[in-house]
This record gives C-alpha cells, sequence and structure tokens, in this order.
C-alpha cells in the first residue's frame, strides 16, 4: 500500500445600585403617609439618643435624610425608632425601583404564559392514527398547509378513513381507465400527448422565506434559466463554468438514455419495467445490478423505483427542463411525472409516495416530493397541484414528538409519534417541505418550531457538529454528512447570516471539503491512503462521501461569501475530473460512480444524479441570504 511523508471578560461594578436614587425611600417622597393623624407639632430635631450612636450608623444616616428633606408638617412620626407597619414595609419594596422592575417582569410572564396557554388550546399533538392539524383558513376547515392561490377546488377531495395502519389505493385522476402500476403507451416511446403552454408566473416565496439578493418577486427556482446557467447569479458569476455545465449535460444524457419503457427509472440498471420491458442498458454499465461495498442492500442495490424515478427527474428540473416547454427533455420529464402521478396513493394522512413494504420509504417519499414541488412551481401544472399539497401534507403527519422524522410514516402500524427522528430521513422531509412553501403552499410555524426542538437534540458544539441521533455517538469522520444536514435545516428554519456559530459551522464545512480534494490529489498520484493512514480507495473507486458533497454544497450555497466561493470551485473542479468519459465503456460515458458507504446502494444512477444535483447548485435554488 503506497502513503504519503507526513509533514477576560468585562467586570461590573462591585457595588450595586441602591433601590433609589435619593436616599430616601420612595414611599415618603409620595406622601405615603397622609392617611395618618395630623400634628401641630412635626419633628424638627433629631432626639437626643441618636447622639449616642456611632458615626455612620445606617440608622442615624436614615434620620438625617428624611430631616433633610422636610417631612413637613403632613407627617408625624410616633416614634423614630419604631419599626414602620407591615403594608408599609411591602409598600416600600413594591415601590421601590427593583420592586417596580420584578413586579413588571411578573405580569409580563403571566401573559405570556397565558397567550402560550391559549396558543396550545389550538394545536392538537400528532400522535399514531390521528394526523397532526393546526391553523385555522377563513373557513375555519383546519389544515397545515393553506394554498395561496384563488382556486382551492382541487383540494376539496373526499379521504377514506382505513384504519391507521392501513393505505388506500393508488391515487388516479378522474379521467383515467387503467387502475393499474403502469404509464400509458405514451411512456413507451409512442406520441407525447400535445399539452398547451402555461404562462410561467414568477412570484412566489423564495426558499428562505424572504426576498434574496435577486430580482424581487422571483420564486426560488426562478435562477434555472439557459443566461444564469451560462454566467451564474447576479452577483456570483463565475460560479458555473462551461465544463461544469458540458459535464451537467451528459449526466443528463446518461440519465435519459436509461429511463425504463414505463417512464420511471431503477437503480438496479439490469431490471426491466413494471410490465416486464427491458431498458436501453441492460448492464452494459459496470456495477449494473449491485455495488460491491453496499452499505445496506448486500445482494443488490436498492429496489425502489419511485426514489430512482424522483432523484433522476429533479436533476432534469435542477437544469430548467420540464415537461411543459419545448425542449430536449420534454417527454423524458412528462414520462417519469405520469409514473410518479399514477403510483401516489392517497391516504387520510396525505399522498403517500412509498412503495409497498418499503423499509427507508420516508427518504423516497420526500425525494418525490421535491420533484413534484418543483415541477408545479416551474409549470403551475394543475394536475400537480394536488399532488404536490398532499404529499407535503403527509410529511407534515409523520413529524414525531421530538421534531424529527424517521423512516415510517403515519399510516405504518410500526410508526410512533414518540420515537426519536434522525437528522439524515428528517433533512429530506425539510426540503421537501421548503419545496411546498416555494411552490405556493404556506406551512404551519409550528412544524419548523419542532425541527428546531429536534435539532437542538442532536447539535453538539454550538451547533458545528450534528449527529445522526439524539442517542447516538459517532466520531466527528461519521458526522460530515449530517452536520451539513443540521447546518442546512437551521438556515431554512430562520439562522441569521453572520452570527458566530454560523461562521463556525461553514468554516467545518469549508475544512471538509478541503481535506476531500486533498485526497482526490493524492489519490491521483497513486496513493492509496491519505496523510492520516485513512484508505481513500476501495475496489477500484475513489472514496469519496457525495452525501456530503450534496448537503454541504446547499448549505454553503445559501450562506454565500469566499467560504462558498472557494469551495464550491473545489467541489466543481472534481466533478468535471471524475465523470466518465467513456474511454473504456462508451455506454458509461457522462455518469459517476464512486465508493461511498451512504450512496452504494443507489449505483451509478443515484451517483450520477446527485452529481449533476451538485453541479447545479449555483442556480438551482436562490440564495437564501442577500
Amino acid at each position: 500500500m503506497k502513503s504519503p511523508t507526513e509533514s477576560d471578560a468585562p467586570r461590573h461594578g462591585d457595588h450595586e445600585d441602591p433601590p433609589y436614587d435619593s436616599g430616601v425611600p420612595p414611599f415618603i417622597e409620595a406622601g405615603a403617609f397622609d392617611f395618618l393623624p395630623k400634628s401641630a407639632d412635626p419633628v424638627t430635631e433629631v432626639p437626643d439618643i441618636v447622639a449616642e450612636v456611632e458615626p455612620g450608623d445606617p440608622l442615624t444616616e436614615r434620620l438625617e435624610a428624611i430631616l433633610s428633606h422636610s417631612a413637613g408638617p403632613d407627617v408625624e412620626f410616633r416614634t423614630l425608632f419604631e419599626e414602620p407597619p407591615w403594608f408599609l414595609r411591602i409598600g416600600e419594596i413594591l415601590l421601590s425601583r427593583r420592586g417596580i422592575g420584578s413586579l413588571t417582569s411578573i405580569l409580563l410572564h403571566l401573559l405570556l404564559l397565558i397567550a402560550l396557554a391559549v396558543w396550545g388550546i389550538t394545536v392538537r399533538s400528532g400522535s399514531r392514527g390521528e394526523p397532526l392539524q393546526a391553523g385555522f383558513s377563513d373557513e375555519g376547515d383546519i389544515s397545515m398547509f393553506d394554498d395561496l392561490g384563488d382556486d382551492s377546488s382541487l383540494l376539496d377531495f373526499t379521504l377514506e378513513d382505513p384504519q391507521p395502519d392501513q393505505q388506500s389505493a393508488e391515487y388516479l385522476p378522474d379521467d383515467n381507465p387503467q387502475n393499474r402500476l403502469a404509464a400509458d403507451e405514451s411512456a413507451r416511446g409512442g406520441a407525447v400527448p400535445d399539452l398547451s403552454e402555461l404562462e410561467r408566473t414568477m412570484g412566489g416565496l423564495d426558499a428562505g422565506g424572504e426576498e434574496a439578493d435577486t430580482p424581487a418577486g422571483r420564486k426560488a427556482t426562478s435562477g434555472r434559466t439557459a443566461a444564469v446557467r451560462r454566467h451564474g447569479l447576479p452577483g456570483r458569476e463565475g460560479d458555473t463554468t462551461d465544463e461544469s455545465e458540458a459535464a451537467v449535460e451528459a449526466g443528463l444524457a446518461w440519465l435519459a438514455a436509461h429511463q425504463l419503457p414505463d417512464g420511471g427509472w431503477a437503480f438496479d440498471l439490469t431490471a426491466p419495467d413494471d410490465n416486464g420491458d427491458e431498458g436501453e442498458c441492460g448492464g452494459k454499465c459496470s456495477n449494473s445490478h449491485a455495488t460491491s461495498g453496499a452499505n445496506q442492500v448486500r445482494n443488490g442495490l436498492y429496489p425502489g423505483r419511485m426514489a430512482a424515478t424522483g432523484i433522476a427527474l429533479l436533476a432534469f428540473l435542477g437544469a430548467g427542463y420540464d415537461h411543459r416547454a419545448p425542449g430536449l427533455y420534454r417527454e423524458t420529464v412528462e414520462a417519469g411525472l405520469r409514473y410518479i402521478k399514477y403510483r401516489a396513493r392517497q391516504t387520510k394522512f396525505g399522498i403517500d409516495f412509498r412503495e409497498a413494504g418499503e423499509r427507508y420509504g420516508m427518504y423516497t417519499h420526500a425525494i418525490v416530493t421535491v420533484t413534484v414541488c418543483e415541477a408545479y412551481e416551474l409549470t403551475d401544472d394543475p394536475e400537480l397541484k394536488t399532488l404536490a399539497h398532499d404529499s407535503a401534507l403527509f410529511i407534515v403527519n409523520s413529524q414525531r414528538d421530538d421534531g424529527g422524522w424517521r423512516y415510517e410514516g403515519a399510516p405504518d402500524s410500526n410508526f410512533f409519534s414518540y420515537a426519536p427522528g434522525d437528522t439524515s430521513v428528517s433533512g429530506w422531509q425539510m426540503l421537501a417541505l421548503k419545496s411546498a412553501m416555494s411552490a405556493g403552499f404556506s406551512c404551519s410555524p409550528e412544524v419548523f418550531y419542532k425541527a428546531g426542538f429536534f435539532l437542538d437534540s442532536v447539535q453538539l458544539e454550538n451547533n458545528t457538529l450534528f449527529r445522526y441521533m439524539a442517542v447516538t455517538r459517532e466520531s466527528e469522520a461519521k458526522m460530515w454528512g449530517t452536520t451539513a444536514v443540521g447546518v442546512l435545516m437551521r438556515e431554512y428554519i430562520g439562522w441569521k447570516q453572520r452570527p458566530k456559530y454560523m461562521k463556525q459551522a461553514v468554516r467545518r464545512l469549508s475544512g471538509w471539503i478541503s481535506e476531500m480534494e486533498s485526497n482526490w490529489n493524492l489519490a491521483k498520484k497513486g496513493f492509496d491512503v491519505n496523510r492520516q493512514g485513512e484508505p481513500i480507495v476501495a475496489e477500484g473507486r475513489f472514496r469519496y462521501n457525495l452525501y456530503f458533497a450534496y448537503y454541504g454544497s446547499l448549505a454553503l450555497h445559501h450562506a454565500g461569501g469566499s467560504a462558498w466561493h472557494k469551495s464550491f470551485a473545489k467541489t466543481r473542479r472534481f466533478l468535471v475530473e471524475t465523470q466518465s468519459r467513456g474511454e473504456v465503456n462508451p455506454h458509461e460515458k457522462g455518469s459517476w460512480l464512486f465508493y461511498d458507504r451512504y450512496m452504494n446502494d443507489g449505483g451509478r444512477l443515484l451517483n450520477t444524479a446527485m452529481s449533476v444535483l451538485i453541479l447545479e447548485t449555483p442556480y438551482r435554488y436562490l440564495p437564501m441570504y442577500k
């Protein structure tokens, strides 16, 4: 094995401020004794007994202060050395400056508690078997998501009321005569229906819920234009290059060539479609059926076709290709969306995109939800409106009590809301919810409050590290991906741009990207391990944390600044260099295949789609911060 050569806080004052400024108790200044009997002989001198008191005694000072301020004829002190009545002592305390401040604080806290109690009555906590609901619409109906448009007819459909562990039949349009898991013949290469063009609206929310440094009123996806792809966003010119855009197009061409006849994709490149028809690849690419070193699926690649279809479509949408506008991949995207639409399942918790028996189904559901929401935002296609709305609603109803998400969804018999969530699954759900908001739907703040509590439970070192779960303990090297997810979620929830903790988190992400670049430079020189003696090559493939690169690029993109520009330049250069040129196997041209324990299950298809999405980062979403 070849290895490289080793190479004080400011202090407060010592004395506290007095409870009053003048040296005289406030109740005397305020005439609080007006109710006492009047006397013709007011006190004007200090009695002789005072002379026997040592100078500097507090009592002497108090008497002198009282006399010097002329108590006046309306006040009679029966006995100067007598303790005042209890009610006067209480009055002195309450009317002092400290007393007023304490009383004000108590009243404000009481009002806050009352307000929280009233608000809590309107929010029902989600649990297994009961959809989470909050937020009242104008009509009085309860819904977590309220469409911002005027047409709500598409949202009024009746749901069956199955048992919590059951799902209803597939979601199919009313005018569709088929009730089977297959797209129609146009998805098999036949004529695509001539769909009328819809005028694209550019108004809406950006991903951060606030105006970004882009033309006013644009959506989060409005950077997906030819001009921006060529030059970059205003103020961020240079984030894209001719080489990186050529790599994007080559990756999309490979993905299009591996679409199956029914319109969907599969991670297993040897698998037929749902109707038994073979795809174009048929195993021509290496590692088509199984990627050795897989993390979860030991005997092959992940079988979920909905997940494969969703992630492949995201790559096309990320470059601005949709199913409405004339373009190179219009039919490709249309067939893929049709595949998804005919396999969606309707439940009382919302639209469910998971496949039957899928263990990691909430990953699939979130990926497909992002896909549908982005396609709806790009085109305003009314056929996608309900799918986008109700698939996001399914995510809301599947949130755990700790604010996170896990593999199971609300309808599952093994879904327990009190079970903890994990950072990885939660990151995809947050991406999906933000995509829904960008598409024009609103979401209850409660969802994000709870997500913030979840992040509190998994964060370490002032939010610069995030664990997989609150109950797990991992080394820093195993927290790269989850930390990038945590930082991105914090940005979505409302992190400000410049606080110290965000700068520290960004610095950490940038450092890890530099470390991966350093490992790649060593691998190009023939080294198998890095300077720390850690393996950087496995089974002939470079070890690359693709999962971290995806989320890290998104988090740095939104943070902006020099850290983003320098880090993405390294990532962009690496992906351009590692893309297959088809020299060994022409059928692999345009694809990627790394060794990543978190991505091995998805094989070449997942590696390629994720690499394309990373290269699209500069224009895929508008940055949240100015």
